[in-house]
């Protein structure tokens, strides 16, 4: 039992250094709602980028984390502050993506000093909720 938790911890560990290791906070939400603002294009390149980054972050999560956690409520920890709670669904595209991430960060200037990347989630979290099962 211990080395199945000290083997989840490690992966946990591992999973976390490759997924902090790609992040990158150079902006802040109220320079993406600027950037919204100015040019949607630029604005529509960043929101692609922190969805690939998204996706690549829930891939690892799954592949590396879930097999030593699972049916662990440690995964689901996990899972949720590493990839984000949120569940984009099928019907959604990009575009709904960068509209809503840019309306949501213009709408919430209290979040002005949060990393953009994270407003976004926040946004995405906001309009796409995962059900409480997940």
């Amino acid at each position: 039992m211990c080395h199945a938790i000290n083997r989840g911890v490690q992966l946990l560990i591992t999973a976390a250094a490759v997924l902090v290791g790609t992040a990158a906070h150079a902006m802040d939400t109220k320079d993406f709602a600027a950037m919204c603002k100015q040019d949607l294009s630029d604005a529509g390149t960043y929101v692609i980028g922190v969805i690939d980054k998204w996706q690549t972050d829930k891939l690892v999560v799954q592949a590396v984390v879930e097999p030593a956690m699972r049916g662990n409520e440690a995964y689901r920890l996990v899972h949720n502050t590493i990839v984000g709670d949120f569940c984009m669904p099928e019907s959604a595209n990009v575009a709904m993506a960068i509209r809503y991430g840019c309306d949501w960060a213009i709408s919430n200037p209290d979040k002005g000093d949060y990393p953009a990347a994270n407003g976004l989630l926040l946004a995405l979290k906001d309009k796409w909720p995962c059900p409480s099962n997940k």
